[in-house]
């Protein structure tokens, strides 16, 4: 599996981003991954909900794909624990700003 970016944001302004591990390439194969219910645990893992967190995006919410000018690698996330994991299996790590 390869890791991709997705940034976060509500409206235009940035709120974090998530990184996946996953076969996804480009953003619509990586949303396809996604459940409702994960996205609405990584809003949460974004402070943007409370708990318990509702499923799918608040409203102005979407995840964009962020193409990497450099690859992400395996060995830089591999000593920090990941944030959740999908309802398919795929780890996430999230950031906040």
């Amino acid at each position: 599996m390869q890791l991709a970016r997705m940034d976060v944001l509500k409206g235009s302004t940035p709120l974090g981003h998530f990184v996946i591990d996953s076969p996804g390439i480009d953003q619509a194969s990586i949303i396809v991954l996604l459940t409702e219910g994960d996205k609405g645990r990584i809003c949460y893992g974004l402070g943007m909900v409370g708990y318990p967190p509702k499923s799918g995006l608040p409203p102005d919410v979407h995840f964009w794909f962020h193409a990497n000018p450099q690859p992400l690698l395996r060995e830089d996330f591999a000593k920090r624990s990941h944030s959740l994991s999908t309802e398919n299996g795929y780890r996430v790590w999230i950031t906040k700003l």
